[in-house]
């Protein structure tokens, strides 16, 4: 457990480090771009033929706001073919909107298919959620990416990879998301970093933050 706190505060001070170097340049240009490091922990385990458990953890943090979301996430997934699988998924989510934190309780519903061209592997993915906030209504929420493994000779150890995510809130795209990144290989822990772009819709247009990403997937 030590080896495991010490490399999640490693990883998050070198995020802290690159991205105060890229806020130097882009606020600049930019007052408006908000730049993040993000963390993700996530575990695994194949409970049955078809089934797996899964548990994440994620951290989001803002150079000039500190940690402003954490979240815990519990789910099951369900293989009915090769391709083709459903998941369900139950999220505790703490956010800090501007100097209180403001929980919510969401629930993904899932449908996803993967498939091949050639040595080039795809993933399209559909998730509705259940938004449940303090004293307030039911909010709902359509989110629909395309994943994308590039096959390369260049890197032995590493997968780079392609994302697209579309978000729309009350009929209309509130959200985009680009990821950038490679993932690792590995039989215990699949390592990840990637390179993020997210668009907000806000009342004067769109709001840009750039992020940089690191991510531990353990295989149990």
């Amino acid at each position: 457990m030590t080896k495991i706190n010490n490399c999640f505060l490693s990883a998050k001070n070198f995020l802290i480090l690159l991205l105060t170097l890229a806020c130097l340049s882009g606020t600049a240009q930019n007052k408006s771009n908000r730049h993040e490091g993000w963390i993700t922990l996530s575990a695994s385990k194949k409970v049955a033929d078809k089934w797996k458990v899964n548990l994440t953890a994620h951290s989001q943090n803002r150079l000039d706001h500190g940690s402003y979301v954490n979240f815990i996430q519990a789910g099951v997934s369900y293989n009915l073919s090769s391709g083709l699988y459903f998941s369900g998924q139950y999220r505790l989510e703490e956010s800090k909107k501007p100097s209180e934190w403001i929980s919510e309780n969401r629930i993904q519903a899932i449908a996803g298919y993967k498939w091949k061209l050639g040595n080039w592997k795809f993933r399209n993915r559909y998730r509705l959620e259940f938004r449940k906030f303090a004293n307030k209504s039911l909010k709902y929420r359509h989110r629909a990416d395309i994943d994308i493994k590039i096959p390369t000779s260049v890197f032995k150890t590493y997968t780079p990879y392609f994302n697209q995510e579309l978000q729309f809130s009350d009929k209309v795209l509130s959200r985009t998301r680009s990821y950038v990144g490679i993932t690792g290989k590995g039989k215990l822990v699949v390592p990840s970093v990637y390179l993020l772009w997210q668009t907000d819709k806000r009342d004067w247009g769109r709001q840009n933050t750039f992020g940089l990403g690191v991510k531990l997937d353990f295989k149990l």
